[in-house]
């Protein structure tokens, strides 16, 4: 087997060249890993991260609480979510509070805050939504 760097010849059960120690790959091995890398399915990329936020809040903006629901769901319902964005996490968790609430499901809206002032009980003082939510809670609660 040649070397493409340095030309020298090589036994074909080398990995390595001899003379510089460029790695070798035979014509075959570099056809097949060509041929295999074009042959990767490609998954459509997962919904519910980063970009999944933007989208339902447009939606919660534009009064479309329904479809605002659907997209905050999907965006706890995965694990990257709470890895990576955990911010996002937890305020899709405080709106979709708010959307409950404003549906009349008030169990949900319950359920649905306790759940944020859970992950965010140590946060730091002055955060609008702990407040906010916490205001819910008791006044729902009193109903």
């Amino acid at each position: 087997m040649r070397c493409p760097k340095c030309q020298s010849d090589n036994p074909d059960t080398k990995l390595f060249c001899g003379d510089c120690g460029t790695q070798l790959t035979s014509q075959e091995d570099a056809q097949t890993s060509f041929t295999k890398t074009l042959e990767i399915d490609v998954e459509e990329p997962a919904r519910g991260t980063i970009f999944a936020d933007g989208l339902a809040a447009a939606y919660y903006a534009a009064g479309e609480m329904e479809k605002a629901r659907l997209e905050y769901t999907e965006i706890i319902s995965l694990t990257i979510s709470r890895l990576y964005y955990g911010d996002i996490y937890a305020k899709s968790i405080y709106i979709l509070g708010k959307i409950h609430e404003q549906q009349g499901d008030t169990a949900e809206a319950i359920e649905q805050y306790e759940k944020f002032l859970d992950l965010w009980k140590d946060a730091d003082q002055g955060i609008p939504e702990v407040a906010d939510a916490k205001e819910r809670v008791a006044e729902l609660v009193g109903k």
